[in-house]
């Protein structure tokens, strides 16, 4: 509660500079109190939790005074101890019960009073001088002080908040005024302690503490200040005399290796966050357990670990651990030794010979984690333990202390221990085992000659036998860390009859003996005896009873029956077994014998009656194999990791052990291939025994991988009983059955096994025990009834029964289908003894392929959708498991249907690819879905499985994919009446189906490997419509005849197989067509841009998780958007865009954070078509252009991930979601879109056809896919272009079509020559140079949507399409065309909603049938190109639009509008459809470089006169044909008419073509046609050369006035939301700003850096 608070200024007088030194020392003396305002005295904590003592001295001659107080940091205990009306009062709180003790009488008689407060739990008691009482909290739940603040004595700090006080009340008692000595704080056990002054104020020193004068208490002796003088207390400090300075002599304790003495910590636990421990020891030997406190999460221990001191601590979140040596030697020197170690919650120091050594032998670190307290109710063990092995906190020190130790001391906060001094006196909590001896002499060591070490499991020894026939003896020695292994055999006359042997079986030692009347098998020692130490064993016998000695303890023996004679043959065999003849002789009761146990260890001092055997000589003169002539522990050996592939490594004696039976692999570290056995539903494999085996132990280990929920693992047979051990999987689970011969014992581990992923099974019996484990499970075990323990059998059947056996059992099960490995019965490892095929007693029909590929087993071919098979009614109740594997390339098919009982039913479908499960349990229908990642009919092999798990949950795999309904709230089973239908049903119950199967047709396909509830049915002649299903079905998978191969799909498409044919998803490539060939719709931005909208209908705008789009395009624009899209509801959005630099990205936001994805140093505005991918998932994305690798997207931190109401899918710029006008657009994009497809929509599809839900405005030319072809590039004229010829235009009017609401009509400019366009082909006639003119008939079809084609330029053609006109609604914005002349131009109209649509070109005269045709006269076009008499190649490749984008090419970064539309000079020929024709006019035309390569056309385009006036819009009108006119939703700016001779040589050296958009509006007319002149001579040319030069000075000096009285602000973008990769250093993003970028030059507004430019554009 105090702590951080600040230091208290220091304002009385009274305070002096010796307050000041107190404050700096551990040892508090005594203080004399002013009783002034801010007069306290601040000590450590008090640990008064549970239990502890408070004791101190006190004088006053004040009826009232605070004298202490502590609380729990201000919330509801507390403790105060004052002087009130000459009485002490203690008032304390444990949670809710308060308590008021009062003690004393007339303390305030200015004499010395002793305080004590004691606290043990809910009791508090407190004493003064001789007089006591007890109080006792009366909160049933809390039994504990909590104790959270330092100890305040004579006042609190002024400085402290009331709130932080659990009792305010405490901050307005009277100050105590006198005297206080004698602060000790009880540690227990009669200790005290000193606690720290921190802080006084208002003290001084008291003259009267004579402690503080001179302290003469040596060794921690702690100093009372009395009357008298000072007196030392020294209590467990290890020390007596006056001045604690003689060494105490019981201190000392002496340890045998078999002695220990503990201290019970459950009455006084320790809970500590500060501790130490002391103490001194003396030894030879190099290991031993010194001590040890704690459990599993918390302990101390400090051992001997090969003469190094060992220690380590745990807390409770990580232990330290360290290993110190004494300077290099050992600390089994014999010598005395001294060890200190302190803790600070974490932090550790240990200490040792600090007293012998100038700089004393350190260790230091931490425990790891948070935890900092120690906590400990458990024993303390001093010198050893039963088993140190077991003890947490040493892993290594399996034996006791042998030596001496003193002054073995523990101490805290609250319990100081003083061990050795307590075991002396003999403690209530002490407890001594063994013989303890209080005095340090000097131990025998123990005596390691003629030792011999097995080192391996086949190492034995064979030596005389053991003559014991009426009596003997027999005794040696023995040391491992091995739990099993033969120590001794010897066998009798007959096999069978008499034998005597001991073995270890699990670490215990066991002795088996026969005397020909029965075998006993006696557990010689409670203990596990494989802890690596010397045991010594002794054998007695006489006659009938005997006894064994296991080093201190005996355990006695009688055998039954009448024998007393134990009749010996041959060797008694040492280590292990003779592997010839001996081995069949093995009892049955010597498990590590049947189990193929040899013993790893060490042995010596053999003796036989009294006759020593030197077992070194044996081996020495017997040559013996694997025997070594010494004892030596060397150090661990699986710290290398030499198991491989996962084998578990345990330690043997001075070896590595490796189990390989979890893993795939065999041999001494696992690196051999196991042999992987498959069995498809009908092989086996069999191991014939040579003679009846009789086993009481069995260890069987056995993995195996499988789909099916049912099916036989293994079974051990006898023909001549009931006998039987079998495993088999029952439901997804290991079944274990188990006869011997009186009754069957039935256990079951695992659940859901059929997963087809490996699994092992462990199964162990010890005569009536049996334990079944699978994986990591903790086992099942089980005591079987009755009194046979013999396990007989003759065989061991694998994978399927015989029919023998099926018939010899109940309820067989069904064969296996899968696979197994690792097959090990009594260490027997029968699958590799079967591959070897050297042994003849195996009979195999099942397959080795060291492989775990899908098993298919017995598959139908399901030819037509009517064939289905008809099968009797599965039993599911109460059990449900359905498993089949099926192959398909069909998309929806019904291939299971089972009606039941009421409502029940169940169905199992594809739809869509995707398995659906159909099913009611009586109270409603489930569909449930396979989450699986991809469709299923992919031609591939899979396997579904349908259970009902523990939790009464349907469960249904799809290969790996697990989908699982909620527990089952009513009816839980499915009960199944009706017979079973496979492969689909009667065609007349399709439409009674019930209602949430959507299957109208049967499955086509292949099934296989039916499973239902362990019955596998014979789909064929197990069906009861047999005659049908052998007319249509047959047996095999006949696979389809077109499969999908690698370039079955073009362009990235994804091929989709069908039975017989395969179809090609061409959504995220851009193109369309049966194999992707074709490239996609296309809209072509021209240089004013426009935007193309779809608008979701409300209602149906979806919240989406994932998102995909892909689009197409070319452009050498930068800093545009090439599509959007965004939420009206939220600030959502997706936005693909082109930045300043070039390079493509996309950025995205959920609602959280702008999430930028792109590559800043791939460049995309080079011309050249390219392909965008897009696909967001949550809050993630992933970005890829073209074949580039795919960019990833992870976002970090709290993102959402749901695209709300999904509005917009806009393309071509941002736009608006209200006002999309032209001056709206906002880093609008010039150049081509293709093929663009968002979530399923594609947008420029539905422009083309007119939908009502996508709005089209500005210069925008959309063409169908069916024309996107290309004609080959056709190399460009090297001379210089000629002055162009006039053309002739005509325009033909077609009516309204039926089919649409709406019509658009287009003008279309073709040139003196004849232009045949007609599935995908591109044809041009050549012009004879003698006839300059042709005309021909345009015809403007109604609504029809396709593309122009367009023809390559020739030297004699130059072909161009464009796009549309002004659309603008403002005047100034948008000019009227015109000659150039000043004769006024009308103002366009405001654009109608409706979309313009290029048409379909055709021939020059066109016939429509039942359609309206009115053809007029023709406008001439010059060409400016040579004649030819080359035709134009046939188009036969997709051809792609290169427009000219505005910044690209020279005039990058340039603010000149002449630089728009500029190539780059890169040498590429740029081809743009022209449906209609646009002049541009310019301010200034400054000299720029052209390719000469590439002439321009010149156009010149009469159309029908307007009124001088400006027209108003006008609702629809049919204009009549007689009248030429076009009927037309249109707004025309109209140029004035050219007369019959009057110039026609354009006004613009340069002109652009673009298609006018439609606007509202009537034409008046249709204008006259020009005539052509038939030549044009030299006068013409300079009158035209003439004229033109005055209209170009008249546009420059009207474009000059134009500039000067420009509206600044008539077309402002708005940067507020562009993203920018790949700008300059100065540019930084400005913070939450959704994309803005800031370029070091704002004034307020982020603004380009580019120039300010004029937003108006003038059309000539």
């Amino acid at each position: 509660m105090f702590s951080g608070i600040a230091a208290v200024k220091m304002q009385n007088l009274g305070f002096t500079f010796a307050a000041v030194l107190l404050s700096m020392f551990s040892i508090s003396f005594g203080l004399e109190f002013s009783g002034t305002y801010s007069c306290y005295a601040q000590y450590e904590m008090w640990d008064a939790t549970t239990n502890g003592t408070l004791q101190f001295e006190f004088k006053t001659s004040q009826k009232e005074g605070l004298l202490a107080y502590m609380d729990d940091g201000g919330q509801y205990d507390f403790l105060e101890l004052k002087v009130t009306e000459g009485h002490v009062r203690l008032r304390f709180r444990i949670g809710d019960s308060a308590q008021t003790i009062l003690v004393g009488d007339d303390v305030n008689d200015g004499e010395w009073h002793k305080v004590e407060v004691i606290r043990n739990y809910k009791k508090t008691e407190l004493r003064v001088d001789s007089e006591r009482k007890t109080g006792s909290s009366n909160d049933r739940e809390e039994k504990t002080l909590s104790s959270k603040s330092d100890l305040y004595f004579g006042g609190i700090p002024r400085s402290i908040r009331l709130t932080a006080l659990a009792l305010p009340s405490v901050m307005f008692d009277t100050r105590f005024k006198g005297d206080i000595r004698n602060v000790f704080y009880g540690l227990g056990a009669g200790r005290w302690r000193n606690p720290t002054l921190r802080h006084t104020e208002g003290t001084k020193e008291t003259p009267a503490d004579a402690c503080a004068q001179n302290n003469p208490c040596l060794n921690n002796g702690l100093c009372i200040s009395g009357d008298s003088g000072a007196t030392c207390d020294c209590t467990g400090t290890g020390y007596e005399g006056e001045f604690c300075k003689l060494v105490s002599a019981a201190s000392v304790a002496s340890f045998d290796g078999q002695s220990y003495f503990t201290y019970d910590l459950s009455k006084k636990p320790i809970s500590t966050q500060e501790d130490a421990i002391q103490f001194e020891f003396r030894t030879r030997n190099p290991d031993g357990l010194i001590l040890q406190s704690g459990h599993e999460y918390d302990y101390v221990y400090f051992g001997l670990e090969e003469g190094d001191l060992a220690f380590s601590m745990n807390l409770g979140s990580g232990a330290f651990v360290g290993q110190v040596s004494n300077n290099g030697k050992t600390f089994s020197d014999n010598e005395w030794h001294k060890v200190v170690m302190t803790r600070k919650k974490q932090q550790i120091t240990i200490e040792i010979d600090e007293m012998l050594h100038d700089e004393p032998i350190t260790l230091n670190g931490r425990t790891t984690g948070a935890y900092g307290s120690f906590t400990s109710d458990e024993i303390f063990y001093v010198g050893g333990a039963a088993d140190p092995s077991k003890l947490y906190g040493s892993k290594t020190a399996t034996s006791s202390f042998v030596g001496c130790l003193k002054e073995v001391k523990y101490t805290s906060n609250s319990l100081a221990l003083e061990l050795s001094t307590l075991a002396r006196k003999g403690d209530d909590f002490i407890s001594l085992t063994g013989n303890v001896e209080f005095s340090c002499k000097e131990m025998d060591l123990l005596d390691q000659t003629d030792p011999v070490t097995f080192m391996t499991p086949a190492a034995y020894l064979a030596v005389d036998k053991w003559d014991a026939k009426m009596a003997g003896s027999l005794s040696y020695r023995f040391r491992t860390n091995e739990p099993n292994g033969v120590l001794m055999y010897n066998n009798g006359e007959k096999a069978m009859s008499d034998h005597f042997a001991m073995e270890l079986l699990d670490g215990y030692l066991n002795m088996i003996l026969d005397l020909g009347s029965g075998t006993i098998k006696l557990k010689c020692h409670k203990n596990r005896l494989n802890d690596g130490e010397w045991h010594f064993v002794r054998v007695e016998k006489f006659k009938k009873e005997g006894s064994v000695r296991v080093d201190d303890e005996t355990m006695p023996f009688r055998v039954s029956g009448d024998s007393e004679q134990l009749d010996l043959q041959g060797s008694l065999f040492i280590g292990g077994i003779d592997d010839s003849s001996t081995s069949k002789m093995l009892p049955r009761e010597m498990w590590s014998g049947m189990l193929g146990y040899g013993f790893v260890g060490c042995m010596r001092d053999l003796n036989m009656n009294g006759k020593g055997v030197d077992l070194a000589e044996v081996a020495r003169t017997t040559a013996a194999r694997d025997i070594g002539l010494y004892c030596e522990s060397q150090p661990p050996q699986c710290v290398m990791n030499p198991c491989r592939n996962g084998g578990i490594c345990s330690e043997g004696w001075n070896r590595f052990v490796c189990d390989c039976r979890s893993t795939r692999y065999t041999g001494e570290t696992c690196y051999e291939d196991a042999a992987t056995v498959s069995f498809d539903g009908t092989q086996y494999m069999r191991f014939i025994m040579n003679s009846e085996s009789r086993t009481e132990a069995e260890d069987i280990a056995l993995r195996f991988k499988t789909q099916r929920a049912y099916g036989l693992l293994m079974a051990t047979t006898y023909k001549a009983g009931q006998d039987t051990l079998m495993l088999e999987l029952d439901s997804g689970k290991v079944k274990l059955s188990l006869n011997l011969g009186a009754g069957v014992t039935e256990l079951f581990a695992g659940e859901s096994l059929n997963d087809m992923e490996w699994h092992t099974i462990r199964v162990v019996r010890k005569l009536r025990y049996v334990s079944l484990a699978v994986d990591d499970e903790p086992p099942v075990e089980v005591d079987i009834a009755g009194d046979n323990t013999i396990l007989e059998f003759s065989e061991i059947e694998v994978g399927a029964l015989t029919e023998d056996s099926r018939e010899a059992l109940f309820n067989a099960p069904s064969n296996f289908l899968g696979h197994m490995e690792n097959f090990v019965l009594n260490n027997n490892e029968f699958f590799e003894m079967a591959k070897s095929g050297t042994f003849t007693n195996i009979l195999v029909t099942a397959s080795f392929d060291n492989t775990d590929d899908q098993i298919i087993s017995d598959p139908v071919t399901f030819k037509s959708r009517e064939d289905f098979v008809m099968l009797s009614p599965p039993d599911t109740y109460p059990v449900l498991n359905i498993f089949f594997q099926f192959r398909t390339v069909d998309r929806d098919g019904l291939i299971l249907f089972n009606d039941g009982d009421g409502n029940d039913f169940l169905a199992v479908e594809l739809v869509d690819g995707y398995i659906h499960y159909v099913f009611n349990t009586g109270d409603k229908t489930n569909v449930m879905r396979a989450n699986t990642v991809t469709r299923m009919n992919n031609n591939e092999w899979h396997e579904v499985t349908i259970t009902r798990d523990n939790r009464d949950r349907q469960v249904l795999k799809v290969d790996d994919a697990t989908t699982k309904t909620q527990p089952a709230s009513g009816p839980r089973h499915i009960d199944l009446t009706e017979n079973m239908r496979v492969g689909g049903v009667e065609a007349n119950l399709y439409e009674s189906l019930p209602e949430m199967v959507q299957s109208k047709s049967g499955y086509l396909g292949c099934i296989a490997s039916l499973d239902m509830n362990g019955k596998v049915p014979d789909l064929i002649n197990d069906a009861l419509n047999i005659d049908d299903v052998r007319k249509s079905m047959s047996r095999g998978c006949e696979a389809p005849n077109k499969a999908c191969a690698p370039d079955s799909c073009l362009n990235r498409g994804e091929c989709s197989q069908m039975w017989n044919d395969y179809s090609c998803d061409c959504d995220m490539t851009t193109y369309t067509g049966d194999r992707c060939e074709i490239r996609g719709s296309r809209a072509t931005f021209g240089r004013d841009g426009g935007i193309i909208t779809f608008t979701y209908p409300e209602g149906e705008r979806p919240g989406t998780h994932t998102d995909k789009l892909a689009l197409g395009f070319i452009t050498k624009s930068t800093d545009v958007v090439l599509a959007r899209i965004d939420s009206i509801e939220s600030k959502d959005y997706i936005e693909i865009e082109i930045d300043k630099s070039g390079a493509l990205f996309a950025v995205y936001n959920m609602g959280t954070d702008d999430h930028p994805v792109g590559n800043p140093t791939l460049k995309v505005n080079d011309g050249k078509y390219h392909v965008v991918r897009f696909h967001r998932n949550g809050a993630n994305a992933t970005l890829q252009v073209d074949d580039h690798r795919p960019i990833k997207k992870t976002a970090t931190g709290d993102q959402l991930k749901i695209f709300n109401s999904q509005t917009f899918v806009k393309l071509g710029a941002r736009g608006g979601s209200s006002d999309r006008r032209k001056r709206e657009l906002e880093r609008g994009f010039s150049g081509s879109l293709q093929g663009v497809h968002f979530n399923g929509i594609k947008v420029i599809d539905l422009a083309l056809s007119n939908d009502e839900r996508v709005q089209v405005d500005g210069d925008i030319t959309l063409s169908d896919a069916t024309m996107a072809t290309e004609a080959p590039s056709v190399p460009r004229p090297t001379t210089p272009p000629m002055m162009p010829k006039k053309p002739t235009t005509s325009v033909t009017s077609l009516p309204t079509s039926t089919m649409q609401p709406a019509t658009t009509a287009t003008t279309i400019i073709t040139q003196s020559k004849q232009i045949t366009t007609e599935h995908y082909t591109t044809t041009a006639k050549p012009i004879s140079s003698a006839k300059p003119s042709t005309q021909h008939a345009i015809t403007t079809q109604p609504v029809r949507v396709t593309e122009p084609m367009e023809a390559t330029p020739t030297d004699d053609d130059i072909y161009y399409e464009s796009g549309s006109g002004c659309n603008g609604d403002d005047e100034d914005n948008c000019e009227g065309s015109g000659t150039g002349t000043d004769e006024k131009t009308p103002k366009p109209v405001k654009a109608p909603k409706t979309t313009p649509m290029m048409v379909k070109t055709t021939p020059s005269v066109t016939t429509m049938p039942d359609m309206q045709t009115t053809t007029v006269k023709t406008t001439t076009m010059m060409s400016t190109a040579k004649p030819t008499t080359q035709p134009i190649p046939a188009v036969t490749t997709p051809m792609m639009p290169e427009p000219a984008p505005e910044g690209s090419g020279n005039c990058e970064g340039m603010d000149d509008e002449d630089c728009d539309g500029i190539t780059s000079g890169d040498g590429e020929a740029e081809t743009t459809p022209a449906p209609a024709v646009r002049t541009t006019q310019r301010k200034e035309t400054p000299p720029r470089k052209t390719d000469p390569a590439m002439p321009e056309p010149h156009v010149e385009t009469t159309m029908a006169p307007h009124k001088t006036e400006p027209p108003v819009p006008q609702p629809e009108s049919t204009m009549k044909p007689d009248m030429g006119a076009m009927t037309t939703k249109s707004a025309v700016a109209t140029p004035k008419v050219m007369k019959p001779g009057e110039n026609t040589e354009p006004m613009h050296p340069k002109p652009e073509m673009t298609t006018m958009l439609p606007e509202e509006g009537t034409a008046d007319g249709v204008g006259k046609s020009m005539a052509s002149t038939g030549g044009m001579g030299k006068t013409a040319m300079v009158v035209g050369i003439v004229a033109a030069v005055c209209i170009a000075v008249l546009v420059l000096l009207y474009a000059i006035y134009k500039y000067r009285n420009r509206n600044e602000g008539s077309y402002r973008i708005d940067e507020s939301r562009n993203y920018s990769y790949g700008t300059p250093s100065n540019t930084v993003i400005m913070p939450n700003a959704n994309g803005t970028l800031y370029n070091g030059k704002d004034n307020g507004v982020n603004k380009p850096l580019m120039k300010k430019q004029d937003s108006r554009e003038w059309y000539v």
